[in-house]
């Protein structure tokens, strides 16, 4: 299998590129997520939203142990290669 040359970043285009849920903390987090009713980020679990910051905290604190310096706070999100499932979501990259 070979590698893909290219990260994509998809995104919504309304909302514009590297954004990220958790970027406005837990409590504003929660309430965009509750309001979410459609589409695929509708069907996400009832713990989400604490499983992802905790998920973020977790890959942070490991980047961190490895030396690894953030300039930021929340994370961006890639995926190596085309994904035709992104894509179909009426995603933007």
């Amino acid at each position: 299998m070979a590698i893909p040359a290219y990260l994509y970043h998809y995104y919504e285009l309304e909302n514009g590129p590297f954004r990220n849920i958790t970027e406005q903390g837990i409590e504003k987090a929660l309430a965009i997520q509750s309001r979410i009713s459609n589409g695929f980020n509708s069907k996400k679990p009832p713990n989400y939203i604490e499983l992802r910051f905790g998920l973020e905290a977790r890959l942070k604190e490991q980047f961190i142990s490895k030396g690894g310096n953030l300039n930021r706070d929340d994370a961006f999100y890639f995926i190596l290669g085309e994904c035709e499932w992104a894509k179909s979501r009426r995603l933007v990259f």
